[in-house]
């Protein structure tokens, strides 16, 4: 008898064993596989990510995953639409307008964010040195509304912008407008288009000649 509680004993303990083994073989399986049957871009034709590759070689090409920050919306006093601010618009874009190079042949690619960002600059520009409207001005007003709602920002508002003084506007002042939000990152796509440009000025040394014909 004492035998035979033994023997099941260990005949429990061996399907346990076996049954976690098998569980670790199933979530190894499903991990490999993940990772294993994200498509391989060539960057040409059709052949590209619908979001820019995570640039550290560890994360073998995932989508780029922003990290949250909290931020509230300001109605700054620097980036207005005077002709006096129209310096500190331009300064603030990418340095080549958010293009970036990808893939072994260096396909050229605009991020969505600076592209939308170079639009409200030339928003800003068109109002400062009042030029008007042009074919450039109508693209970027449908690019930006077509984003806008793309987004469906969600987040509620105080309908303080109907009250001058409430802090949307204050009179050359900058002031916070509204509580704060959870945004992305957007530094961190500074930084990999800064990386981004400074690659490509190396192998365009490195590859001049072959570049030029």
């Amino acid at each position: 008898m004492h035998h035979t509680s033994r023997s099941q004993k260990h005949l429990r303990i061996g399907l346990i064993l076996f049954s976690v083994f098998n569980v670790v073989v199933l979530i190894s399986s499903i991990w490999n596989h993940y990772h294993n049957s994200r498509p391989a871009y060539t960057y040409l034709g059709e052949s590209f990510p619908p979001v820019i590759p995570d640039p550290d070689p560890a994360r073998n090409g995932a989508p780029l995953q922003l990290p949250t920050i909290n931020y509230a919306l300001e109605d700054s006093a620097r980036f207005s639409t005077a002709p006096s601010a129209t310096r500190a618009w331009s300064i603030s874009l990418a340095r080549q307008w958010g293009y970036m190079r990808l893939g072994a042949h260096r396909r050229i690619f605009a991020l969505s964010m600076f592209h939308e960002y170079h639009c409200i600059y030339l928003f800003a520009r068109s109002l400062a040195t009042r030029s008007g409207a042009d074919g450039h001005i109508h693209h970027c007003m449908n690019y930006v509304r077509q984003h806008l709602l793309c987004e469906a920002d969600r987040t509620l508002e105080e309908p303080g912008w109907e009250d001058v003084g409430s802090g949307w506007y204050m009179g050359g002042k900058t002031r916070v407008a509204g509580r704060e939000r959870q945004c992305k990152d957007w530094s961190a796509l500074w930084e990999i288009e800064k990386d981004n440009n400074r690659e490509w000025e190396v192998y365009k040394k490195a590859h001049e000649e072959e570049l030029a014909r």
